[in-house]
């Protein structure tokens, strides 16, 4: 069999399209996986009054402020 661009072009294509869906798979079992450690996280840590909280306040400029 002659190897060509053709060839070579199909063969890569196979080859991306295998290697995304693993990617896609990885991705949709991490995000499972940090959803349930966040979740086991907020049910650990819940507020109370008098407590003191950091705030992140996205006006406030880094640096520049007292």
């Amino acid at each position: 069999m002659q190897y060509n661009y053709e060839n070579y072009l199909t063969e890569m294509k196979g080859k991306l399209q295998s290697a995304h869906e693993v990617a896609r798979q990885k991705l949709i079992s991490s995000e499972g996986k940090s959803k349930e450690n966040c979740d086991r996280d907020h049910e650990r840590s819940e507020i109370q009054i008098g407590q003191r909280v950091l705030l992140f306040d996205e006006t406030v400029l880094r640096g520049r402020t007292k």
